[in-house]
């Protein structure tokens, strides 16, 4: 399956409006960070695995070998 393109970080939601005119704080932009890292790394395993299975053929047909880049 084709995994969605670079994930958005985002941040909790704010729970009003004058809420949401402050700009946030050092420790909820931490956070976003962190989960946007912590998303990448998630995405980059699993198509680490999905290309591994694939190659295997465990998905029916496994794909050809990687012809290897000319330089």
């Amino acid at each position: 399956p084709a995994l969605p393109g670079p994930v958005r970080p985002t941040a909790p939601a704010p729970a009003s409006p004058e809420q949401a005119a402050k700009p946030l704080t050092t420790e909820e932009v931490q956070e976003v960070l962190r989960n946007a890292a912590e998303e990448r790394r998630r995405a980059r395993l699993l198509r680490r695995r999905i290309l591994e299975e694939q190659r295997r053929g465990e998905y029916g047909t496994p794909l050809p070998p990687r012809r290897p880049r000319r330089p």
